[in-house]
C-alpha cells in the first residue's frame, strides 16, 4: 500500500469510526454508565470496613432487621420511623440471619440504586431538549458526584437521591402536561421519596411553588390546572393536623422546637450554596446560574419553563431546610440534605449555554467566574473541613484528605488554585458556547470524579481506622461469646458512635443501661441506670441481673458477682454469677491511657460491710514531659511528680464504708496531639484487697 493510499484512507477511516460511535444508541451509553457505576460504588462499598455514620446505619439496619423478623422497633421499643421505604426495601436481606452477609448485600442494593440517579437525569435533559451527548454528559456527570459515596452507607441517602430526581422529573412531566395520569405520577414519585426521606417534603412544596410560577401568580388558575395534586395536596394537610404534626413526624418530632435566628440561617444557606458550587465541580456553576433565570424569564419551551421553576423551588427549599437545620445547633454543611440538587446544575448549565447570545451575557457568566475565584481565595475551606465540620459532606472529606496529605496551608493553596483554574475554564467555555458545553461538562466531570477519589480514600481510611479502634478481629464477638443475652453499661464517658458499633455487629445486646452523665446513644429507648450503695446497679428501679457488656472509651470498671469473658481497648464483656456490682469505676481515663483533665476513681464499700485494700497506680509520662499531680479523696491529699520515661508507682491503703472518689488532677493540665486536655498517663487503676506496698502495684 503507498503512502497516497495510507494517507487517503485515514480520514475516511476516522470519519467511519465518529459515525460508528455516534450511531451507538444513547440507552446503550447510559445502561454502561450505570452498570460501570454500579460496579466502582460496590467495589468501594466493599472495601467499607465497618460502619461508621452512627446512629444513623444502626437505626436503618436495626429497622430493617426487625421488619425481616415481621416487627417494626429497635430494641424491643417500637418505631415512630415515618421514613421506612429503606428499611423495607433492605428487609430480605436480613433474613440471611449473618450479619456481614446483610451488611454487604445492602450496600450492593445501595451502590446500584443510587447509580440509577443517571436514568431521571437523562430523562429530565431530554425533556428540556438537550441533545443526546449533553443528556449522557449530565448523567456522566451525575455519576461522579462526590455524594455518591453515600451508597456506602446503611441509610436512606442512597434510595432516597434517585426518587427525589426521578419525583422532580415526574412534577415536570406534570406540570407541563397537567393530565390525571402524570399528576397521579407525580405524586407517586413524591410520596416514595418522602416515605424514604422526610427532607424531600419540600419536593411537593416545590411543585406548588412551580404551578403558581407557571400561572402567573394566580391560585386559582394553579389549582383549577392541577386538580389532583392540590386536592392531594388539601387531604393530605387536614389529615397533619387532624393526627398532629408530632405524632405525624414520630422521630423527627423535635423539628417543630426549633428555635434558629434569621440571620444565621441566612448565613448557612450562603455557605451551603458556595460548597455546592463546589461540589458540582464549579465549572458549570455560573452558566447554571444563567440557565436558570433563562428558564424563568424566557424558556423556549414548557417544559424548560416547568424544569426552571420546579428546580429553583427545589434547591432554594433544600438550601433553607439545611441552614435551618446547621443554624439549630448541627453548624456543618449539610451535603446529605443537598445531594439530590447537584445533579439539576449540569442541565441547567447546558440550558444556560446553548441561550448566551450576546456578549452582554457571556460577560455576566465571566463576572461570576470571576467572583468565584475571589472567593475560593478570601474563604479558605480548612475552617469548615475541620472536626465535626465535614462530616455529613463527602466533599469536605475529600478537602480534608487533600490537606492532611499535603498540609493544611498548601492544601488550602492548592485547592485555590484548582478552583481558580476551573473558573477559567468557564471562562473559556463561553467564548464559544455550542463547543462550551462539552468542555464545562468534561471538565466538570473530572474535577468531580477526582474529589470523589479523594472523598472515597478519605471514607475508607476512616472505616477501617475505626474498626481497628472499636472492634476487636471478630466483629461479632458479644454473639460468638455464647453467654447469652447482654444489657450494655454506658459509662459516662462512653462514645455513642462505640456503643452504636457493638450494637450494629451485635444481636446478642438487646438493652441499654444510661448511668448519669452519658450521651444518649439513639432515642430508641435506655434505661436510666444509677448505683447503689454498695455499688449494685439500678436500671428504672430494679436491680440489674445478667451479663454485661461495659463500654470503656474512657472509663474502665471492676465488678463483682460477675466473671470477665474478654476485654477489648474500649469495652469489656462480663458474665454474671450473681447480681453483678461495681467495684471500682474509673472515670476519664481514655483507652490508649491518657487520663484526662481531671480523672476520678470511685469505690464502693461490699454488701454489708467495708472494701478494705489498696488502690494501685503506675503513672508516667512520654518523652521529656512532666507534671505535677494532685491526688485528692476523703481521707486523701497527695502530690506525685511524674517526670518522662520514669514510671512512679501510687499506693494508696483505703477503707471504704461508703462510696469514696479520687481526684487525678495536673496542676498545669497538658494536651495531647488530637486535641485533648490531659492530666497525666498510666495503666488502668486496680484495686487489691489487703495491704500492698508501691513495688508490688508495679
Amino acid at each position: 500500500m503507498t503512502a497516497e493510499v495510507a494517507a487517503a484512507r485515514t480520514p475516511l477511516s476516522s470519519t467511519r469510526f465518529l459515525a460508528r460511535v455516534q450511531a451507538i444508541p444513547a440507552g446503550v451509553v447510559l445502561t454502561a454508565l450505570v452498570v460501570v457505576s454500579s460496579t466502582i460504588r460496590i467495589a468501594t462499598a466493599f472495601a467499607h470496613a465497618t460502619p461508621r455514620l452512627f446512629p444513623d446505619e444502626y437505626i436503618y439496619s436495626g429497622l430493617a432487621r426487625s421488619i425481616s423478623h415481621g416487627r417494626l422497633g429497635i430494641r424491643g421499643t417500637s418505631a415512630h420511623f415515618p421514613a421506612l421505604l429503606e428499611p423495607l426495601a433492605a428487609a430480605p436481606l436480613w433474613l440471611f440471619g449473618n450479619v456481614e452477609t446483610a451488611y454487604r448485600l445492602t450496600q450492593g442494593l445501595h451502590a446500584v440504586a443510587m447509580s440509577l440517579a443517571a436514568v431521571p437525569v437523562y430523562l429530565l435533559a431530554r425533556r428540556v431538549g438537550l441533545t443526546p451527548w449533553q443528556r449522557l454528559g449530565c448523567a456522566a456527570l451525575t455519576l461522579a458526584l462526590p455524594a455518591l459515596v453515600f451508597s456506602s452507607y446503611i441509610t436512606a441517602d442512597a434510595i432516597g437521591f434517585s426518587l427525589a430526581l426521578l419525583a422532580i422529573h415526574a412534577g415536570v412531566v406534570a406540570l407541563e402536561e397537567a393530565t390525571k395520569r402524570s399528576q397521579a405520577l407525580f405524586l407517586l414519585a413524591a410520596c416514595a421519596a418522602v416515605f424514604t426521606r422526610v427532607q424531600y417534603i419540600v419536593i411537593p412544596a416545590a411543585f406548588a411553588i412551580a404551578a403558581l410560577v407557571l400561572s402567573h401568580g394566580r391560585p386559582h388558575t394553579a389549582s383549577r390546572r392541577y386538580p389532583v395534586v392540590f386536592g392531594a395536596f388539601a387531604l393530605g394537610v387536614a389529615a397533619l393536623l387532624a393526627a398532629g404534626p408530632g405524632r405525624t413526624l414520630g422521630y423527627y418530632h423535635d423539628v417543630l422546637s426549633l428555635h434558629v435566628s434569621v440571620g444565621t440561617v441566612g448565613r448557612w444557606i450562603a455557605t451551603d450554596a458556595m460548597m455546592i458550587a463546589y461540589a458540582a465541580g464549579v465549572v458549570i456553576v455560573p452558566a447554571a446560574l444563567i440557565g436558570l433565570w433563562f428558564a424563568l424569564s424566557r424558556p423556549r419551551s414548557t417544559a424548560e419553563h416547568a424544569f426552571g421553576a420546579l428546580a429553583g423551588g427545589f434547591i432554594g427549599l433544600l438550601l433553607l431546610e439545611a441552614g435551618i437545620y446547621a443554624a439549630s445547633g448541627t453548624a456543618r454543611f449539610q451535603e446529605r440534605y443537598l445531594e439530590a440538587a447537584l445533579p439539576l446544575l449540569p442541565i441547567l448549565f447546558c440550558l444556560g449555554m446553548r441561550q448566551l447570545e450576546t456578549r452582554a451575557q457571556r460577560r455576566i457568566v465571566a463576572g461570576l467566574s470571576l467572583a468565584f475565584i475571589l472567593l475560593s481565595f478570601l474563604v479558605p475551606l480548612s475552617g469548615y473541613a475541620s472536626g465535626d465540620g465535614r462530616q455529613d459532606s463527602p466533599f469536605l472529606q475529600a478537602v480534608f484528605q487533600i490537606e492532611e496529605r499535603a498540609g493544611v496551608g498548601n492544601g488550602s493553596l492548592l485547592i485555590a488554585v484548582v478552583t481558580a483554574l476551573l473558573a477559567l475554564v468557564a471562562i473559556a467555555a463561553v467564548i464559544r458556547p455550542k463547543h462550551g458545553i462539552l468542555l464545562g461538562l468534561t471538565v466538570a466531570t473530572l474535577a468531580a470524579a477526582g474529589t470523589a477519589a479523594a472523598a472515597v480514600s478519605f471514607d475508607v481510611e476512616h472505616t477501617r481506622l475505626t474498626r481497628d479502634t472499636f472492634l476487636p478481629v471478630d466483629a461479632r464477638w458479644v454473639d460468638r461469646a455464647g453467654i447469652g443475652d447482654v444489657a450494655a453499661l454506658v459509662t459516662p464517658y462512653s462514645l455513642r458512635s462505640a456503643v452504636s458499633e457493638q450494637l450494629f455487629w451485635n444481636q446478642k445486646i438487646t438493652r441499654l443501661l444510661q448511668m448519669n452523665g452519658a450521651e444518649q446513644v439513639d432515642a430508641f429507648g435506655a434505661a436510666a441506670t444509677v448505683v447503689g450503695k454498695d455499688g449494685t446497679l439500678i436500671a428504672d428501679g430494679h436491680i440489674v441481673t445478667g451479663s454485661l457488656l461495659v463500654e470503656e472509651y474512657a472509663d474502665s470498671v471492676e465488678l463483682a458477682g460477675a466473671t470477665l469473658v474478654t476485654r477489648t481497648p474500649n469495652t469489656s464483656l462480663w458474665k454474671s454469677t450473681e447480681t453483678p456490682r461495681l467495684v471500682s469505676l474509673t472515670a476519664g481515663r481514655y483507652f490508649d491511657g491518657w487520663f484526662g483533665q481531671p480523672a476520678t476513681v470511685t469505690i464502693w464499700p461490699r454488701p454489708g460491710g467495708p472494701r478494705i485494700g489498696t488502690l494501685c497506680m503506675v503513672l508516667s509520662l512520654p518523652g521529656t514531659a512532666a507534671a505535677t499531680l494532685d491526688l485528692t479523696a476523703p481521707g486523701v491529699r497527695r502530690s506525685v511528680r511524674v517526670s518522662g520515661g520514669k514510671p512512679v508507682a501510687v499506693a494508696l491503703p483505703v477503707a471504704v464504708r461508703q462510696r469514696w472518689t479520687l481526684s487525678v488532677k495536673a496542676e498545669v493540665p497538658l494536651q495531647t496531639t488530637d486535641g485533648r486536655i490531659v492530666s497525666t498517663f498510666g495503666s488502668v487503676p486496680r484495686f487489691i484487697a489487703g495491704k500492698a506496698s508501691a513495688n508490688s502495684c508495679r
